[in-house]
Parts: C-alpha cells; sequence; structure tokens
C-alpha cells in the first residue's frame, strides 16, 4: 500500500527525515543527497498495512502493528505462545523498483550495508555486486 504525503508542512518533515538518513548513509546515499533535489516530486510511503496520517508521519518506528485477527497460537519448547505474523512492504517495494526499470538501459543499485566485500558468501551470491572501498552494492538489471 502506498500512501502520498500532500501537505507542505508534512512533506518538509518527510523529506527532513529523508535528507537526515540519507546524510548518514555511505557513498551512494551522500551522492544522492549531494544531487537529488527532493523538494520536487511526490513524496511516498510504503507501508504493509494501512496506516493513520498521525501513524504515517511517525517516522521513529516501523509501523507494523499487530492484526489480531492473524494471531496463532505455536509452541516453543511445549509452550503455548501466541505469534503474529510481520507484516512487510517487500513485495510492494519489488513492485515500485521493477516498474520504475522499464527501460532496458536502467538500473537499480541497492546498498547492502551488512555486507562486507571480504564476506565469504559473496562469492556465492547470484545477484551482480559490485564494491567500493568497504561498501557493497548489488546491481538490478531488466
Amino acid at each position: 500500500m502506498t500512501s502520498y504525503i500532500l501537505e507542505e508542512e508534512q512533506r518538509a518533515a518527510a523529506i527532513s527525515y529523508l535528507e537526515q538518513k540519507l546524510g548518514s548513509g555511505k557513498t551512494l546515499a551522500r551522492l544522492l543527497l549531494e544531487s537529488v533535489d527532493f523538494s520536487t516530486g511526490a513524496v511516498a510511503v510504503l507501508n504493509a498495512v494501512p496506516l493513520s496520517e498521525s501513524l504515517i508521519m511517525d517516522f521513529n518506528w516501523g509501523h507494523v502493528p499487530p492484526a489480531p485477527e492473524s494471531a496463532q497460537y505455536i509452541k516453543i519448547q511445549g509452550r503455548p505462545l501466541l505469534a503474529y505474523p510481520t507484516a512487510n512492504s517487500y513485495e510492494h517495494l519489488t513492485e515500485v523498483i521493477y516498474s520504475s526499470m522499464e527501460s532496458p538501459e536502467s538500473i537499480c543499485l541497492m546498498e547492502n550495508m551488512l555486507a562486507s566485500p571480504n564476506d565469504p558468501w559473496l562469492k556465492r551470491a547470484k545477484s551482480r555486486l559490485a564494491t567500493y572501498g568497504p561498501e557493497v552494492y548489488h546491481i538490478l538489471t531488466i
């Protein structure tokens, strides 16, 4: 689900949050911060469940309230516990990326913030990779 932030004061708050996060990022994040004018264009928020306007604007948590109707009892070490599936926006994000790459010359670089170039698993990775110093990026194309 995509929510668009239209009110100017809320847009400014969302853009400020985005710029703050990019400012604490690595090379690609800083390059985006220096070269993109975020004051133009749509401000969209991907959320896994419908959210109120106040929750959309609260950038300090992940916005995944549990849905009571989806709770299930599971047993861990013989003890019954109530478990909630975790909603996420991964499928929707995949659709957004895919639809943004309609042109054959389009690429998507995704930083893997947890990886380092010397990680052994990277040799077995099925995605195309790029490294820049200590940074690892996955290269997506159609």
